[in-house]
């Protein structure tokens, strides 16, 4: 893949599951939340997003960006197939899950971008029996394009006429 946030997420996505067991998946964010409807099997969960990205130009075809990354932890207020609150225990075991997330990417980079560093949290007011924590952190990395596309043309190989 040449795409740096394909890239960040694929090993974002090793590194959570490898590391924090209770997270039992780990999706990329496309407004999954506001479109489910019933329970699914994967709480609590985590969507990853590449958020609010600014580029500077460094040389002429070479650029730093810097942006967010955010990382929603999502689980539901619910017991599964109840409409019963989850007990006082497991929401405070969701905030250690958190806690956990935090301390395996504080700091953390994977050779392409500066170290990650936690710049926010946040609670999402929701209507539904989903309830999402926005952890977010600086990504900053630097980008160089090696070739314009289209721009290269191989050339033919040398056809030399020899008379004697």
């Amino acid at each position: 893949m040449n795409s740096l946030f394909a890239n960040m997420y694929a090993a974002l996505e090793t590194r959570i599951t490898t590391n924090i067991p209770e997270i039992k998946g780990v999706f990329p964010e496309l407004q999954q939340l506001d479109n489910y409807k019933g329970q699914p099997d994967v709480w609590p969960c985590v969507f990853i997003d590449f958020t609010t990205f600014e580029f500077e130009n460094l040389a002429q075809r070479e650029q730093t960006a810097s942006g967010i990354l955010s990382c929603k932890l999502a689980f539901s207020v619910t017991k599964s197939g109840s409409t019963d609150f989850i007990d006082k225990q497991t929401a405070l075991d969701y905030y250690e899950i958190e806690t956990k997330l935090h301390q395996l990417l504080q700091g953390w980079s994977n050779g392409s971008c500066a170290p990650l560093v936690r710049t926010k949290i946040e609670t999402a007011d929701r209507k539904d029996t989903f309830r999402v924590r926005s952890l977010s952190y600086s990504l900053t990395f630097e980008e160089s394009v090696a070739t314009l596309p289209g721009s290269t043309t191989s050339r033919p190989a040398a056809d030399f006429l020899f008379r004697a």
